[in-house]
């Protein structure tokens, strides 16, 4: 107890020290405070970008496409459409519709995915295209 008392008067003996440590500390922490939430907005953002462009939050595939990819095992985009829009808390319905292929160079050949999308209706919602929309308009009202 003796060790706690005389730690308590030795703060208030050299009061310029221990005002620039509070300081010192209480800076640090609202740095590391501000850092953090910065982090986890720009994640946040990340995520949010990464969902739009791609699948989106949930996907509906046929049973046994994931494993074949055939696109075979494919949904009749229309009457699906209306009445997954209509199940209540769903945001919206863009359909996908994904091909294998091969792009081949003179140095080699890679497998590739293509997304084939509905633009019109990706536009409001897919940041890349939202920024690429608004780029061929401009170029649009050039000519």
């Amino acid at each position: 107890m003796d060790t706690l008392k005389l730690a308590w008067r030795n703060l208030f003996r050299h009061r310029m020290r221990t005002l620039i440590t509070l300081l010192g500390i209480s800076l640090s922490l609202a740095l590391v405070q501000t850092y953090h939430n910065f982090t986890t907005g720009v994640y946040a953002y990340m995520i949010d970008c990464g969902v739009r462009a791609g699948s989106g939050h949930i996907a509906l595939y046929h049973d046994g496409y994931l494993e074949d990819r055939d696109s075979d095992l494919s949904f009749a985009p229309g009457p699906l459409i209306r009445e997954l829009s209509d199940v209540r808390g769903v945001y919206r319905v863009l359909p996908r519709f994904h091909l294998s292929g091969l792009a081949q160079s003179g140095r080699g050949s890679r497998n590739i995915r293509l997304i084939g999308v509905d633009v019109r209706d990706e536009a409001e919602q897919n940041p890349y295209l939202k920024s690429l929309s608004a780029s061929l308009r401009q170029y649009s009202e050039k000519k």
